[in-house]
């Protein structure tokens, strides 16, 4: 930023404010004194310049506040973010001899920078309960001139309350992020905290990150299948055959899918399972055992939901039992 003295009621460019927030200032503060009108106050004082005042101030120059000084060689100082405004908007330049200080000093007007995103979205594509995943994604500031990038967090509330970043950085032309499935909403190794409940966007310059961001409130979408039954229909012990049924999540609105597998006991958690054909498409809740798939150690069966980002981690597990006609007929 670049001016010449003036009065301070004169009116002058307006500096930039790299503080993103809605009455905070912040940047850096440049002037370049007239030598015609510094040796004129210099020679009316009979002193030399020896350094410059800076001050934030009212628009008339009252309620003035100190900022900082330099030397007359240096004409600049930096306005550190978070700078409340209230009704100072002003940025008054005095320039000092060593017994006085200049009367009129150079006035440099800031326009306060609003520019924090709207319309966040987010929706929830894990499909385990207390777990989150999918795409965040945002409509960039009215005003996006000064934004270098924009920083996503989750949170326990919509001032940032224990937040934690998601990803990296996002670039200043780009408005989402991936939040990576299977994100607890609550920490495990944390003793005392709160779930995740926000999804906070902020803005950044290259002076600061905002101080406070826009928020959007979580949903975290719980959609498993329930009563899971099998019906034996193959009449050697060794062997299973015949349909696998369930029934599915009350809300569908997300699930693309649902995955079956088999899997051996006591690891019903999945690690060793086999999964039972192909995907089976949302509105169909059965899928068939073939005649004389043989059984082996596998002990329970698993019906997973998947959405378009992943399949759910926790799935509904039931064991297979035998209808009492294949049993009798087994012995």
């Amino acid at each position: 930023m670049t001016c010449e003295l003036a009065p301070v009621n004169e009116n002058l460019p307006p500096r930039e404010d790299l503080d993103l927030d809605l009455g905070e200032l912040g940047g850096e503060v440049t002037w370049l004194p007239s030598p015609d009108h510094m040796q004129a106050w210099a020679n009316s004082e009979g002193e030399q310049v020896t350094g410059y005042y800076v001050y934030f101030a009212e628009a008339d120059g009252s309620m003035r506040s100190l900022l900082g000084n330099t030397t007359e060689d240096v004409h600049q100082i930096d306005l550190p973010s978070d700078q409340p405004t209230g009704t100072l908007s002003t940025v008054l330049v005095y320039a000092s001899s060593s017994l006085a200080e200049q009367t009129t000093p150079l006035a440099l007007a800031f326009n306060d920078t609003d520019s924090s995103v709207s319309s966040i979205s987010f929706t929830d594509r894990d499909l385990d309960a207390e777990e989150i995943g999918g795409t965040i994604s945002w409509t960039e500031p009215a005003d996006p001139a000064l934004v270098a990038h924009y920083v996503v967090y989750i949170a326990e509330d919509q001032f940032g309350g224990n937040r934690s970043q998601v990803g990296s950085e996002v670039p200043w032309n780009s408005f989402d992020i991936s939040l990576l499935p299977e994100q607890p909403i609550r920490e495990p190794d944390v003793a005392v905290r709160s779930e995740y409940s926000q999804v906070l966007v902020y803005t950044k310059s290259t002076l600061a990150e905002q101080s406070t961001p826009i928020s959007f409130a979580i949903v975290d979408v719980n959609a498993s299948v329930s009563g899971g039954a099998f019906q034996e229909q193959d009449l050697d012990e060794a062997e299973l055959g015949g349909p696998i049924t369930w029934k599915a999540p009350a809300d569908l609105t997300h699930v693309t899918h649902y995955d079956v597998y088999f899997v051996e006991f006591p690891d019903a958690t999945g690690t060793n399972r086999s999964q039972l054909g192909d995907s089976v498409e949302v509105g169909t809740n059965i899928i068939h055992v073939p005649v004389d798939f043989l059984q082996g150690a596998f002990s329970h069966i698993q019906v997973y939901t998947r959405s378009s980002l992943v399949e759910q981690s926790t799935p509904h597990v039931f064991v297979p039992r035998r209808s009492p006609a294949c049993a009798s007929h087994v012995q």
